[in-house]
């Protein structure tokens, strides 16, 4: 047996924030995603309550949590390789 803290509103539930300051704040942090990883991710990682609406080939994505946001990015983006300092590449003319 266990149990575990599930985070994902139902659209009935989301629908029920209705005037509330919470839904502003999620209305806010609104997301389209194609990726049904990142729903599954967000099972798994997220910290404040959130809401999935399938919407065509993807799903909208609507987040109360700001480190959800940053987390959810960290997660999409590619993290970036500094490239060397210009002076560190030696470049020899062949010709």
């Amino acid at each position: 047996m266990f149990i575990k803290k599930f985070n994902r509103l139902t659209e009935d539930e989301f629908v029920l924030l209705k005037g509330t300051d919470k839904m502003v704040e999620m209305i806010t942090n609104k997301y389209y995603t194609d990726s049904h990883k990142l729903v599954d991710w967000l099972d798994e990682n997220a910290t404040g309550t959130f809401c999935v609406v399938k919407h065509n080939a993807g799903w909208i994505l609507y987040l109360e949590s700001a480190n959800d946001i940053m987390s959810v990015r960290q997660y999409c983006e590619p993290e970036l390789v500094d490239a060397p300092p210009i002076h560190s590449i030696n470049i020899v003319n062949e010709t």
